[in-house]
């Protein structure tokens, strides 16, 4: 889907600086300064915005969707207003070189402003998207080990205690990762094969309300966490 993306981009580029060469050598009156600059003017915005969608194409990851469409909007914007102020100094000021150029500039500086406030913007956003993954990653690993225990026949005289158990992951803050989550994970896996082979039970129950005391701390450790980050 992203090279389609590069592909049509680069093709809508081409074509737009084909019609702009193209409208520049046909124009049937004496070409000056201020129409060469105007040409290479919107050449240049032309070139500029198809390379830097390439960029923003080829960094832009999951949740990079505002990357690119921030990158097309200032794009878009960049290219009409270079076009509008063309054709204005073309047909109205044809004699204002200096101004013209002061203005392309200026143009050109937003733009370049605009484009690195949002890669800045972008790579934040990218940041907090990825954590996320991870935590979101590691919370499901969490309930589908409790709920295979749950499940597990072999642990049926478990039950209540698996299934408290499995309540009180599903219903963990999952907005935070802390190191005890690995923890939990740890316990989790080395008690499966364990309790099946522990001959009193009372012992196993006493390993599984450990763990929920540990779920529990993890708890706390979470919100300790969001109130030292207010």
């Amino acid at each position: 889907m992203r090279q389609l993306k590069s592909s049509v981009t680069l093709l809508i580029g081409l074509v737009a600086i084909l019609v702009t060469l193209g409208v520049y050598a046909l124009t049937p009156f004496a070409k000056t300064e201020i129409d060469l600059l105007s040409a290479g003017c919107l050449l240049g915005a032309e070139i500029l915005s198809v390379a830097a969608l390439l960029i923003f194409y080829a960094v832009g990851k999951k949740g990079g969707a505002l990357l690119i469409t921030g990158a097309m909007t200032f794009s878009a914007i960049f290219m009409g207003f270079t076009l509008v102020m063309a054709v204005l100094f073309e047909v109205f000021w044809r004699n204002a070189f200096r101004q013209e150029l002061t203005v392309m500039i200026l143009l050109l500086g937003f733009y370049l402003v605009a484009l690195l406030l949002l890669a800045a913007f972008g790579s934040s956003a990218l940041k907090k998207a990825s954590v996320t993954t991870v935590q979101s990653s590691s919370v499901k690993v969490l309930e589908d080990q409790a709920l295979l225990m749950k499940s597990n026949p072999a642990l049926k005289t478990y039950e209540p205690s698996l299934t408290a158990l499995y309540d009180a992951i599903v219903s963990m803050d999952h907005s935070v990762f802390v190191e005890t989550d690995q923890a939990i994970l740890d316990q989790l896996r080395a008690l499966e094969p364990m309790l099946p082979e522990e001959n009193n039970q009372s012992v196993g129950e006493e390993k599984l309300q450990a763990l929920l005391q540990l779920i529990r701390r993890r708890n706390v450790e979470v919100r300790n966490t969001k109130t030292g980050s207010v």
